[in-house]
């Protein structure tokens, strides 16, 4: 049977910023999986969702079936992907086409409902790659509030060449319209849509404190930040440990087969408990003791072809280059990438906002640029840790000495954000 993978993302049209990709395990008798993307989101306008498929054969013979709840959610439209521009399209419930099945989705009786896709059989078949072959575009019914659930309840796809039916896995995705918690904040505004936080507090956002250094600005830049409030996040500090987990990481701790190598429970308000510069889940994953400053991974482990702090197998397993110190090319080595700012090695972007990890990493202001206001907020605290002058975000490469090392990194990833 041959490979296919679908995909159903669902992007408020209002929100301009990308978000990572998510995968989803598959089982042994699941050739692909389906999924909505961002899973939680509120909404105040028009919002889409479309049905890509990544396939390495030719497809035909689609159909999708798609549930909300039609008394928060309303169809405006339906259209069909380019790829799929001389396929049979049908519409609704019952076969029927365009208009009819919008009217049908929106005028039926019951708060739950679906609208579904059906393309004929061999009829415009979309060729291998990535295709669009449906995007259905809803909105808010005026005065609603609420969440509403909107669930893939059956994706199906033929391979043309074989004339093979491939099963999915189905997950679903959740919008809120209007203020679905009830906090008094609605839409996209809210940063956690389904819990209830009037303060929007958030700890892993673009914004570093500096005035508890002393410092008189802010860095509006951090290379791994989240929109999501902290109520609603799984992981407030960004570390990559779950904040139910970090409690019980300790020895004989429900969680400490997560981390064997943990002396006691790490902080899931501090990214770096023992403050050796080197993140909780970092040393988890590379043995070391997160709630000991004593114990850190080493700068020049055995078996390192790159010199990048890691070792090869540790970068084979991770699916970065052991041969390049820098296998994103994002300025930043793939060791400081892992242990220091828990960013992706093989992305240069991590957290998908309008600035890459090495931008992120070298302005250190509120300007979100690299220049030489950064430069010189650098040579200005020269020094080795703790300090002062010292001051942590200004260590770009965490060493535990600010020199002039930090500032060939700003020189060479200078310049503004897109």
């Amino acid at each position: 049977m041959q490979r296919l993978r679908l995909s159903v993302v669902v992007a408020a049209v209002v929100l301009a910023a990308a978000f990572a990709s998510r995968t989803v395990p598959a089982t042994a008798d699941q050739n692909a999986a389906i999924w909505i993307d961002p899973p939680d989101q509120g909404v105040s306008s028009t919002f889409t969702v479309r049905v890509m498929q990544h396939s390495d054969v030719a497809t035909a013979g689609t159909q999708a079936s798609i549930s909300f709840d039609r008394t928060l959610l309303q169809v405006v439209a339906v259209q069909r992907g380019a790829a799929y521009t001389g396929a049979s399209l049908m519409m609704g419930i019952a076969p029927q086409t365009g208009q009819a099945a919008i009217d049908e989705a929106n005028q039926a009786s019951g708060r739950l409902w679906q609208i579904a896709a059906y393309f004929s059989p061999g009829a415009g078949a979309a060729p291998a790659g990535d295709a669009e072959f449906l995007v259905i575009t809803l909105a808010p019914v005026a005065g609603a509030t609420g969440g509403s659930e909107i669930r893939p309840t059956r994706t199906e796809m033929y391979d043309v060449d074989a004339n093979e039916l491939l099963d999915v896995a189905l997950a679903s995705g959740r919008v809120a319209v209007g203020d679905a918690d009830g906090d008094g904040i609605s839409g996209p505004a809210d940063n956690c849509p389904f819990d209830a936080n009037p303060d929007q507090a958030n700890l892993d956002r673009n914004f570093i404190d500096l005035h508890v250094f002393g410092q008189t600005f802010d860095d509006l830049t951090a290379a791994n930040s989240d929109q999501a409030g902290d109520v609603c996040d799984p992981d407030r500090e960004n570390d990559g440990l779950g904040n139910g987990d970090e409690p019980n990481l300790g020895p004989g701790g429900p969680a400490h087969a997560l981390c064997p190598s943990a002396s006691a429970p790490t902080d899931p308000l501090n990214a770096d408990t023992d403050g050796d510069r080197a993140l909780d889940r970092a040393e988890c994953a590379l043995g070391t003791d997160p709630a000991n400053a004593a114990s850190k991974p080493p700068t020049s482990p055995a078996g390192d072809t790159d010199h990048d702090s890691l070792t090869d197998a540790f970068e084979a397993a991770i699916g970065s280059d052991p041969a390049k110190v820098d296998t994103d090319g994002d300025f930043i080595n793939d060791g400081i990438e892992y242990k220091a700012y828990n960013t992706n090695p093989l992305a240069v972007n991590t957290d998908g906002d309008a600035c890459g990890d090495g931008r992120e990493v070298g302005s250190l202001n509120e300007d979100l640029t690299v220049d030489q206001a950064d430069a010189l907020i650098v040579a200005q605290s020269f020094g080795y840790a703790p300090g002062p002058p010292y001051v942590l975000d200004f260590d770009l490469n965490k060493d535990g000495v600010i020199n002039s090392t930090d500032q060939l990194t700003q020189s060479r990833v200078s310049g503004p954000c897109p």
